[in-house]
């Protein structure tokens, strides 16, 4: 767990080009990998971590924040990801259909 994964804060993306997903599944992956390390040492699923420190049940501490921080930062990742996927996808899906569709 010695790797650094650099965080790269989100750019404003223009027609969601293949590289924007390219370097969003990079970063995705790197943050699983750094969120995989703090679950396996507290033996606690990132997501269950997340409900618990926002209902207020786990203290924060530094370390803690950095998780929290990472878990935030993936959901942010992955939203972004899918909104990019959706305005490649959907012409393809759209055109496939239509010629699909029995005449």
């Amino acid at each position: 767990m010695n790797e650094q994964t650099i965080v790269r804060p989100a750019k404003a993306r223009r027609n969601g080009a293949p590289r924007d997903l390219i370097l969003l599944i990079t970063d995705i992956q790197g943050i699983e990998e750094r969120l995989r390390g703090f679950e396996r040492k507290y033996r606690l699923r990132s997501s269950e971590f997340y409900r618990l420190v926002k209902a207020g049940k786990i203290e924060q501490r530094l370390e803690l924040l950095e998780w929290l921080g990472l878990y935030e930062v993936l959901q942010t990742r992955e939203a972004e990801y899918r909104a990019v996927l959706e305005r490649q996808v959907e012409p393809v899906l759209t055109a496939l259909n239509t010629t699909l569709v029995p005449a």
